[in-house]
């Protein structure tokens, strides 16, 4: 087990240094950052002076060690337009939408998973039919699409919600909605596959010759064996949250990184949307590395 951490731990950190080198270099492939920092209007002498001021005058591989080296100190600079530090907006803004991702996770699991094996244990009945179209639909509709709808119906035409900020609880009903339909729909689909496949097992064909009640064999047999794709899936699922995040919390003016991020891409801020996309990378390897503890939690031979 310890040698399993060991190496997920390397890996974590393998994968931290290929995504800052890869968000550091990215700024450079369009020509001299300074130039599109500083707009068209700018003279040579301004652009380069102020590759000078920033450093873009030295060589890459030098200016990424001084990014990590400063990085692992928590100093990842100030911002160009806020005129604040980069980590303390980041932080003023995470959690907006760590708030907003793990409620969609949260309502998407406790949805998905028992839909999932109820349609499972109910195989060709309505209820799989059902189950089954909303993984096809939510899969199939797009989250900007959905949310501009939900807008336009719940909070223009009916003005039953507020369609921006985060005031009250209501306004975390539209944007959570739309942000969990996606990993909603493929939960009920792999939950009902995983419980379809649990289902055909021989201990579960045991447990119902004894005469255990169907409820007993569904969450003490099926349940628990069902849940390693989808805990795998869940990992990976916040990936996409954080992602979606751009589109959903621009959709909803939402207060948090996604937004965060639009702006800094909008006005040229380079040096804030590296300190985010690390952020967002950060949190992504740091749930990915507790999702595979988990899996290792439930299903007992991972730890061998």
């Amino acid at each position: 087990m310890l040698r399993t951490i060991g190496s997920r731990l390397l890996q974590s950190v393998v994968v931290m240094v290929g995504v800052t080198f890869l968000s550091f270099a990215a700024v450079f492939l369009t020509g001299n950052p300074a130039a599109l920092m500083l707009g068209e209007g700018a003279t040579s002498q301004e652009i380069a002076a102020f590759s000078q001021k920033m450093g873009f005058d030295r060589p890459l591989l030098v200016q990424y060690w001084d990014f990590i080296s400063r990085a692992v100190h928590g100093d990842f600079g100030q911002s160009l337009y806020f005129k604040e530090s980069n980590v303390g907006l980041v932080l003023d803004r995470m959690p907006a939408t760590m708030e907003l991702a793990a409620l969609s996770l949260t309502l998407s699991l406790l949805i998905a998973v028992p839909l999932g094996i109820y349609a499972a244990s109910r195989r060709n009945s309505w209820a799989d039919t059902v189950a089954s179209g909303i993984g096809l639909l939510g899969q199939a509709t797009p989250a900007f699409w959905l949310g501009l709808m939900l807008i336009l119906v719940l909070g223009v035409n009916l003005q039953w919600l507020p369609v921006s900020g985060q005031d009250s609880w209501r306004s975390y009903v539209l944007p959570t909605i739309t942000l969990m339909t996606l990993p909603l729909s493929q939960n009920v689909r792999l939950g009902r596959s995983a419980a379809l496949e649990v289902l055909g097992e021989d201990y579960v064909k045991t447990a119902r010759a004894k005469g255990l009640r169907e409820r007993v064999v569904l969450f003490k047999h099926v349940l628990k064996n069902s849940l390693r794709p989808v805990v795998t899936q869940t990992g990976l699922q916040l990936g996409a949250f954080l992602g979606g995040a751009v589109v959903i919390e621009t959709v909803f003016a939402w207060p948090g990184l996604g937004s965060l991020a639009v702006q800094s891409i909008t006005t040229k801020d380079f040096p804030l949307l590296q300190t985010i996309v690390t952020f967002m990378a950060l949190v992504f390897v740091v749930v990915n590395l507790l999702v595979d503890l988990i899996y290792a939690v439930i299903d007992p031979r991972v730890r061998t």
